[in-house]
């Protein structure tokens, strides 16, 4: 009982799924052009195929722990926070960033002669995100004279643009972001000349030793996939037709 509570009944992607479906069934005659973007959509629910998909993106690139390589700047790109003063460092990160910055910091502890670099602007009036970012990173013993923080950047092209101003002799770094997120990263990092050694957090699809289990069962989480997902790719497309231009 407690499976079909948890995998059924209080499952919103099941009832949507299930109003997809019955939308087919009720406009097959009527109105036939309808069906197809129902059918879609219904489709998008299923874990499957997105985990595919976005397992094969993310694993584009060698996880940090099996290519270490030193670089003197380790640079966290940033991904949400709030400078809520109720709320002690580390809870003020996102869940994007709390992977980040953890990832972060576990590499300036392998190499810890490099100096560990985050980015991000805030709202007008507050403190970045960057600082934020800082403040956790404090937290859990890194010392002021390792730390940069780069408060301007609104995104990923303005990160990269801002890193290089900021430190214009850096010919290499080690870039710590999402691995959805990275293939973009990179080639936008690259386009300015930098050399980049990923460091991959934020993994969207893990795999068990035993395989998985109720991929079959539709949900939320795969349609907030496709997003990533699909975001990534139209990112992508940019950078690549912006070289071309």
């Amino acid at each position: 009982m407690r499976f079909l509570a948890h995998q059924f009944l209080l499952n919103p992607g099941f009832w949507i799924f299930c109003v997809l479906i019955g939308g087919m069934v009720l406009n097959y005659k009527k109105r036939r052009w309808l069906v197809m973007p129902l059918a879609i959509l219904a489709f998008m629910f299923f874990p499957k195929p997105i985990q595919y998909l976005v397992e094969k993106e993310e694993r584009r690139f060698p996880i940090w722990e099996s290519h270490q390589t030193f670089a003197p700047y380790i640079v966290v790109l940033g991904s949400g926070g709030t400078p809520d003063e109720a709320l002690g460092p580390t809870q003020r990160l996102s869940h994007g960033s709390l992977w980040r910055v953890t990832q972060g910091v576990e590499v300036w502890k392998q190499i810890p002669e490099s100096k560990l670099v985050f980015s991000s602007a805030g709202r007008p009036g507050y403190i970045s995100q960057a600082e934020i970012y800082a403040e956790a990173a404090r937290s859990w013993g890194v010392p002021d004279s390792i730390i940069r923080v780069v408060p301007t950047p609104l995104n990923t092209q303005e990160e990269a643009r801002d890193f290089v101003v900021a430190f214009p002799e850096a010919k290499a770094v080690i870039l710590v972001t999402s691995a959805l997120h990275m293939p973009r990263a990179k080639k936008i990092f690259e386009k300015l000349g930098l050399k980049v050694i990923p460091a991959l957090s934020d993994f969207r699809v893990k795999r068990h030793p035993d395989g998985e289990r109720f991929e079959w069962i539709p949900s939320l989480e795969a349609m907030m996939m496709w997003q990533g997902y699909v975001k990534e790719k139209l990112g992508i497309l940019l950078v690549s037709w912006d070289e071309g231009t």
